[in-house]
């Protein structure tokens, strides 16, 4: 895992670097960034998936927009122009203060470096099955993941699909106005049943501001792509609580139901054991599978 983090914020750095370039031809940004990630491919093998890898995944899917209270701050300065995966941070665009991040990436990375016994523990992480190009040649396993690409796959994204399996909970983020009671409570709400009302800290960032305007009467999906336990091995042996320790993505469904799009990353920190919950609970015990009707599932992600 610290591999993975260190890689990833590495990779965040130069995304962001590339992000407030300017260009000519806004058109052209995807081919500008083509040539990086084909050399990054020809000197670790990886596979490049629309500006993330293969081999890191879940934490090179963790990208999010961080948008402001003040939202008139957001000054969109290039829009998408082209036809990319809701997966990819290609889907969304570039504004004036841009607040692009792998923020959990980050926040792993400062609580690894302060201490060589450090250690971040998955209890459970989402699987990348395979994923299907624009011919919808479907690719799985590690050997066909580090094959090798054309010049086309680092620039064209036409197409694209992973095939994950996953954790889902589907429902309200809030309980709006007219619950639906077949629905049953809120995730914000289970999750403060569990945890107490200032017991843990659900944040969920959406990737578009007419999603974030607009989410709170709609039905979503939430999948987990990883549960955490971070280590702090210091003076003593203690647990640190403000680590993000479930991580994962907020999708909405096509209307053809057999395909999900992503429309942000939820984070869920926590300040204290869960109510009732001992040092042994925690340890052997899923917190989102504390959910009602917690699936796990096949997702198609476009």
């Amino acid at each position: 895992m610290p591999v993975q983090v260190e890689f990833v914020q590495n990779w965040g750095r130069l995304v962001r670097h590339y992000r407030t370039g300017v260009l000519t031809q806004p058109k052209d940004r995807i081919m500008a960034f083509a040539g990086v990630a084909q050399a990054v491919h020809d000197s670790s093998g990886m596979t490049y998936l629309a500006g993330c890898w293969a081999q890191m995944f879940p934490f090179s899917f963790t990208w999010s927009l961080v948008i402001p209270w003040d939202k008139s701050t957001m000054i969109e300065v290039e829009a998408i122009i082209e036809a990319v995966p809701s997966w990819s941070w290609f889907s969304v665009p570039i504004f004036s203060s841009d607040t692009f991040r792998f923020e959990v990436v980050e926040d792993l990375s400062r609580v690894l470096r302060l201490s060589a016994t450090t250690r971040a523990e998955s209890m459970y992480e989402a699987t990348l099955l395979s994923f299907e190009d624009r011919s919808q040649q479907t690719y799985a396993g590690q050997q066909a993941y580090a094959g090798p690409l054309s010049t086309k796959d680092f620039h064209n994204f036409t197409g694209m699909t992973l095939n994950l399996a996953m954790k889902t909970w589907t429902g309200f983020l809030e309980n709006p106005m007219n619950l639906d009671l077949r629905r049953g409570p809120s995730i914000r709400d289970q999750f403060n049943m569990l945890l107490g009302q200032d017991g843990g800290f659900l944040q969920c960032q959406f990737d578009h501001q007419e999603t974030e305007r607009n989410h709170y009467d709609k039905v979503m999906t939430f999948g987990l792509l990883i549960e955490l336990r971070v280590w702090l091995d210091l003076e003593y042996n203690f647990f640190d609580f403000e680590q993000p320790l479930l991580i994962g993505l907020i999708m909405q469904p096509e209307p053809s139901r057999e395909t999900y799009k992503r429309i942000g990353l939820w984070k869920l920190r926590l300040y204290q054991y869960p109510l009732g919950w001992d040092t042994e609970t925690f340890n052997a015990v899923s917190i989102f599978d504390q959910l009602k009707d917690v699936r796990s599932e096949h997702i198609r992600l476009v």
